[in-house]
């Protein structure tokens, strides 16, 4: 019997990323492979599959071509009635060892007219008037798909067990028209949650452009305030859902954590497993990254990883940290994305007490327009201890987190978050709002965190989302970075932190084993 996972996402690491969700979907898989082949002494399976299906970017052959690699074609797949044009399939030739009882394959979902353009959703700050269609047309393709393959499948005379793990709202059309009767109709569905603020809404008019009947749109399905959401109907559509922290499985319950779904979720009782994400340990490595001129080393010592830290401060940011200066101030940084979300408002006033207890900062991000005005401007009022740069740069934000003492992570909400994860990695402490994720992954050491400090503490969590609180928590972690040795006994148990995938991979596990147990 074969055992098919086929992971389903908009976007996947190192092919095409737009943030955090990139992130998970190309590591989870390769996680579950190794848990899979760990344990296969316990499976029931002759042979798993993983399959990680994701859109044909031109982001995505640049990437190919960089890396040398090629594409072989797989199949062609109607997209009637949606369009006349034809998906194509395509895998990436990759080696693999035909022996093997656990294979991972990449698999590209190539519709021209949809996804040869320059962003993956729309240019920064707006969404392509099309991506209804855009993301019907790429579930559409995917779910005959997997059909075809299950069909040889049965000519081979082999039993298949498919479970689709859909990510996010440009899947849920996945649920969708399996419930419609488009296909797959035997595969079970794990159905992941990684924001809900973002659910596909769009207007009423489309769904009969997406192929669907106005019967479908009623408020116990796809209708919500007179539009369609996509989300909403996977999920009562889909077999199990989760999210990416045990906190915000809770939170999402609840009027201010919920994007207008609080009522329908309450309503369903939905059993929403939450499991915390992981941090690829290959890409965020501080004793190998290329992105770092200087390494740590990993039988550092404090005064090594302090000396380190130094180094790392004068090549990123020598105009604050210059030869003649005399000591090292504390650095905070902020890596972000410029929305509501991340909460840039907040913590632009409550940073004035850093910078007036003599912290440097430096922020690093994109987005909202006026939120980078906003940026560049403050940094502008404190030229001699503060740096600033708008957009999106891999390495230095590896290298900010290297310098770091304090990485700002002020979300009004976040499901998962993979900063303080990042940070933590790299020696940096994380001051946060005490929110999903961050609140299940960073141990206060600060007096006005809800719980009050925690003796395993590697971090700082204000009080609520506000300013005053984000203000407080900083005039704890300056008064606390003057106490040498609790500050360097936090900054060891964060850089000892195990944030790999090894222990999420074995909660999805679990999981997929329960979804595969449904009849």
């Amino acid at each position: 019997m074969i055992y098919r996972y086929i992971s389903v996402s908009a976007e996947q690491a190192p092919w095409s990323r737009s943030g955090g969700l990139a992130e998970v979907t190309g590591s989870l898989p390769k996680a579950l492979q190794q848990y899979w082949i760990d344990h296969r002494d316990h499976s029931a399976y002759d042979k798993i599959e993983i399959l990680c299906v994701s859109p044909l970017y031109p982001c995505v052959w640049r990437e190919l071509n960089q890396q040398g690699l090629r594409l072989v074609p797989v199949a062609e797949i109607s997209l009637e009635p949606l369009s006349k044009l034809n998906a194509q399939i395509w895998s990436l030739d990759e080696p693999t060892e035909t022996d093997s009882e656990v294979t991972l394959s990449h698999v590209f979902v190539d519709i021209p007219w949809a996804f040869d353009r320059e962003h993956l959703y729309g240019p920064p700050g707006y969404s392509y008037h099309d991506n209804p269609i855009r993301f019907a047309s790429f579930c559409v393709a995917i779910l005959r798909w997997i059909d075809k393959l299950n069909s040889q499948g049965s000519n081979d005379q082999e039993e298949v067990e498919t479970a689709i793990h859909a990510h996010d709202w440009q899947t849920a059309f996945l649920a969708i028209y399996q419930r419609e009767g488009w296909g797959a109709h035997n595969a079970k569905i794990l159905y992941t949650i990684h924001n809900l603020m973002h659910q596909g809404l769009c207007n009423a008019e489309w769904l009969p452009r997406i192929g669907l009947n106005w019967s479908s749109f009623h408020l116990d399905y796809l209708e919500h305030w007179g539009q369609v959401n996509p989300l909403k109907a996977a999920l009562v559509s889909v077999d199990r859902v989760s999210t990416v922290s045990p906190s915000y499985a809770n939170e999402i319950f609840y009027h201010e954590f919920a994007c207008g779904l609080d009522n329908f979720i309450q309503a369903n009782q939905f059993n929403i497993q939450g499991v915390l994400n992981g941090l690829d340990f290959e890409q965020w490595n501080p004793y190998s990254t290329p992105h770092l001129e200087f390494h740590l080393t990993e039988q550092a010592n404090e005064e090594d990883i302090e000396t380190w830290k130094q180094c790392v401060k004068q090549e990123v940011a020598p105009s604050l940290y210059t030869e003649q200066q005399i000591g090292f101030p504390p650095l905070a940084v902020l890596v972000s994305r410029f929305d509501i979300q991340k909460g840039i408002d907040l913590i632009l006033p409550a940073l004035e007490t850093w910078l007036e207890h003599g912290g440097y900062l430096y922020i690093l991000g994109s987005g909202d327009p006026l939120l980078e005005q906003a940026v560049v401007e403050f940094a502008e009022r404190f030229p001699e201890q503060c740096l600033c740069k708008i957009g999106f740069d891999l390495t230095l934000a590896h290298q900010l987190f290297a310098a770091a003492d304090l990485c700002l992570i002020p979300s009004r909400f976040e499901p998962c978050g993979l900063t303080q994860m990042q940070a933590m990695r790299y020696g940096a402490l994380p001051l946060a709002t005490p929110v999903g994720g961050l609140r299940d992954s960073i141990a206060p050491l600060n007096e006005s965190s809800v719980n009050g400090p925690q003796t395993n503490g590697n971090g700082f969590l204000a009080y609520n989302t506000t300013s005053a609180a984000l203000s407080t928590a900083l005039n704890e972690a300056f008064s606390l970075w003057h106490t040498t040795e609790t500050w360097s006994d936090a900054r060891q148990r964060a850089l000892a932190t195990d944030w790999s995938w090894q222990k999420s991979a074995h909660r999805w596990a679990e999981i997929l084993d329960e979804l595969d147990e449904l009849k």
